[in-house]
């Protein structure tokens, strides 16, 4: 998928090319919230009495690099690599237990960017992109300890992002980029022990992010 994504963008760079080509490189740092949608976890017993474990929401940091090519009609084709934190926490209705599931992840992004309008200094934009993910580290981490849960987490996941937001322009074809992010994945996370329990969900995560980009403008 990492290639296939890396063969794409570079095929629609060429067939963009015209008269004059506009890249935008950059650096983006995202705060929000994660956790997990799909089908929540079994019901368990504990001495007789049902514990119902409910999912919540953690919270979660990402950093990472953007390019952005400029296709035509204001749309551009956005590239993207981040380290991106997901997971969850579990909420107990009783016996006061609520690990928290921290996932770290390398996500590689493509898709399309459009802007809303032609004002040249505040540009809001809306952005569509598809992802792969590939796992870091899983743990699972509660007062007393954490648990290595690498053989119980799916290495890769695909998902989908939305991505509306502002560029404003500084100087030259410079940018600072502010813009809310809602994403979610495709497949099951959990696999091993953690799915033969019952434990089930996909990825979910939304924030803000900030970023800067450095425009460049190439003459052909």
């Amino acid at each position: 998928m990492k290639k296939n994504l890396s063969i794409l963008f570079f095929v629609i760079s060429a067939l963009s090319v015209k008269a004059q080509s506009i890249w935008k490189i950059g650096i983006n740092y995202s705060y929000g919230l994660s956790t997990l949608y799909g089908n929540k976890p079994n019901n368990n017993s504990d001495n007789g009495t049902n514990l119902t474990m409910k999912y919540s929401l953690k919270s979660s940091i990402g950093t990472g690099v953007k390019v952005e090519r400029l296709l035509k009609n204001s749309f551009h084709i956005v590239g993207g690599v981040n380290y991106v934190q997901r997971g969850t926490r579990f909420d107990a209705s009783s016996g006061g237990y609520s690990p928290r599931y921290k996932f770290d992840y390398l996500d590689i992004s493509l898709g399309l960017k459009k802007y809303l309008s032609s004002k040249e200094i505040v540009k809001p934009f809306i952005g569509l992109n598809i992802c792969e993910s590939t796992l870091l580290t899983a743990n699972r981490i509660d007062a007393y300890s954490g648990t290595n849960l690498i053989n119980d987490v799916q290495i890769v996941d695909y998902g989908l992002s939305i991505n509306p937001g502002f560029d404003f322009k500084t100087k030259r074809d410079n940018y600072i980029q502010l813009n809310l992010f809602y994403s979610v994945g495709f497949n099951q996370v959990f696999k091993g022990m953690m799915q033969t329990n019952g434990i089930a969900g996909k990825n979910m995560l939304f924030g803000i992010q900030l970023g800067y980009l450095i425009g460049n403008k190439i003459e052909k």
